[in-house]
Protein backbone atom coordinates (compact mmCIF):
# COMPACT_ATOMS: atom_id res chain seq x y z
CA UNK A 1 0.00 0.00 0.00
CA UNK A 2 0.93 3.63 -0.33
CA UNK A 3 -0.32 6.91 1.06
CA UNK A 4 0.43 10.51 0.18
CA UNK A 5 -0.55 13.66 2.08
CA UNK A 6 -1.42 16.83 0.17
CA UNK A 7 -3.61 19.74 1.25
CA UNK A 8 -6.27 20.44 -1.39
CA UNK A 9 -8.55 23.48 -1.33
CA UNK A 10 -9.30 24.51 -4.92
CA UNK A 11 -8.35 23.74 -8.51
CA UNK A 12 -7.89 20.40 -10.24
CA UNK A 13 -5.62 17.63 -8.95
CA UNK A 14 -4.61 14.32 -10.49
CA UNK A 15 -2.45 11.41 -9.45
CA UNK A 16 -1.45 8.40 -11.54
CA UNK A 17 -0.78 4.82 -10.54
CA UNK A 18 0.79 2.05 -12.58
CA UNK A 19 0.70 -1.53 -11.37
CA UNK A 20 4.14 -2.98 -12.09
CA UNK A 21 3.50 -6.59 -11.11
CA UNK A 22 0.36 -8.71 -11.10
CA UNK A 23 0.71 -12.11 -9.45
CA UNK A 24 -1.52 -14.99 -10.50
CA UNK A 25 -1.38 -17.52 -7.65
CA UNK A 26 -2.32 -21.13 -8.33
CA UNK A 27 -5.58 -22.23 -6.73
CA UNK A 28 -5.86 -25.75 -5.37
CA UNK A 29 -8.82 -27.81 -6.55
CA UNK A 30 -10.29 -30.59 -4.46
CA UNK A 31 -10.42 -31.33 -0.72
CA UNK A 32 -7.37 -29.14 0.03
CA UNK A 33 -8.88 -26.03 -1.57
CA UNK A 34 -9.89 -22.90 0.36
CA UNK A 35 -12.78 -20.53 -0.10
CA UNK A 36 -12.09 -18.43 -3.22
CA UNK A 37 -10.77 -14.95 -2.45
CA UNK A 38 -9.87 -12.06 -4.76
CA UNK A 39 -6.35 -12.55 -6.09
CA UNK A 40 -5.53 -8.84 -6.10
CA UNK A 41 -7.53 -5.78 -5.14
CA UNK A 42 -6.53 -2.23 -6.02
CA UNK A 43 -8.16 0.76 -4.30
CA UNK A 44 -7.51 4.34 -5.45
CA UNK A 45 -9.10 7.26 -3.71
CA UNK A 46 -9.11 10.31 -1.49
CA UNK A 47 -9.82 11.11 2.15
CA UNK A 48 -9.70 13.97 4.60
CA UNK A 49 -6.87 14.25 7.14
CA UNK A 50 -6.68 11.83 10.09
CA UNK A 51 -8.88 9.11 8.54
CA UNK A 52 -8.24 5.37 8.54
CA UNK A 53 -5.73 4.38 5.84
CA UNK A 54 -8.17 1.71 4.61
CA UNK A 55 -9.93 3.56 1.78
CA UNK A 56 -13.73 3.42 1.73
CA UNK A 57 -14.07 2.17 5.31
CA UNK A 58 -14.63 5.63 6.81
CA UNK A 59 -17.29 8.31 6.32
CA UNK A 60 -14.65 10.81 5.16
CA UNK A 61 -13.03 8.79 2.37
CA UNK A 62 -13.96 7.45 -1.04
CA UNK A 63 -12.25 5.17 -3.49
CA UNK A 64 -12.57 3.19 -6.69
CA UNK A 65 -11.64 -0.50 -6.55
CA UNK A 66 -10.44 -2.88 -9.24
CA UNK A 67 -13.72 -4.80 -9.14
CA UNK A 68 -15.52 -1.76 -10.66
CA UNK A 69 -17.04 -0.32 -7.49
CA UNK A 70 -17.00 3.06 -5.76
CA UNK A 71 -16.76 2.87 -1.97
CA UNK A 72 -18.09 5.98 -0.26
CA UNK A 73 -19.85 6.56 3.06
CA UNK A 74 -19.37 2.85 3.84
CA UNK A 75 -21.45 1.93 0.76
CA UNK A 76 -20.31 0.01 -2.32
CA UNK A 77 -21.83 0.94 -5.71
CA UNK A 78 -20.91 -0.63 -9.05
CA UNK A 79 -19.92 2.00 -11.64
CA UNK A 80 -17.99 -0.03 -14.23
CA UNK A 81 -16.86 -3.49 -15.16
CA UNK A 82 -13.77 -5.05 -13.55
CA UNK A 83 -10.62 -3.04 -14.26
CA UNK A 84 -7.55 -4.46 -16.01
CA UNK A 85 -4.75 -4.28 -13.44
CA UNK A 86 -2.13 -4.20 -16.22
CA UNK A 87 -3.01 -0.54 -16.88
CA UNK A 88 -2.18 3.01 -15.82
CA UNK A 89 -4.84 4.66 -13.67
CA UNK A 90 -5.47 8.32 -12.87
CA UNK A 91 -7.74 9.84 -10.22
CA UNK A 92 -8.85 13.44 -10.87
CA UNK A 93 -10.36 15.70 -8.20
CA UNK A 94 -12.07 18.75 -9.69
CA UNK A 95 -12.68 21.67 -7.31
CA UNK A 96 -12.69 24.38 -10.03
CA UNK A 97 -15.33 27.04 -9.34
CA UNK A 98 -17.88 27.32 -12.14
CA UNK A 99 -16.72 24.17 -13.98
CA UNK A 100 -19.53 21.80 -15.07
CA UNK A 101 -17.83 18.94 -13.19
CA UNK A 102 -17.07 20.97 -10.05
CA UNK A 103 -16.79 18.89 -6.84
CA UNK A 104 -16.38 15.57 -8.67
CA UNK A 105 -13.87 12.74 -8.61
CA UNK A 106 -13.15 10.74 -11.78
CA UNK A 107 -11.21 7.58 -12.55
CA UNK A 108 -9.32 7.08 -15.81
CA UNK A 109 -7.80 3.86 -17.17
CA UNK A 110 -5.12 4.28 -19.86
CA UNK A 111 -6.35 7.84 -20.49
CA UNK A 112 -10.05 6.97 -20.90
CA UNK A 113 -12.67 7.89 -18.31
CA UNK A 114 -13.98 4.72 -16.64
CA UNK A 115 -17.38 6.11 -15.64
CA UNK A 116 -19.26 9.35 -15.07
CA UNK A 117 -17.67 11.91 -12.75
Amino acid sequence: GARCDVGVKSGRYMFEVRVVEVLDPVELIGPQSRTPTPKQLLRLGLSVADVSPIMGDADDSMCFDSEGFVLWNKRRTQVSSRLDLRSTFAVVLNLCEGHPNMNTISLFQNGARVGPP
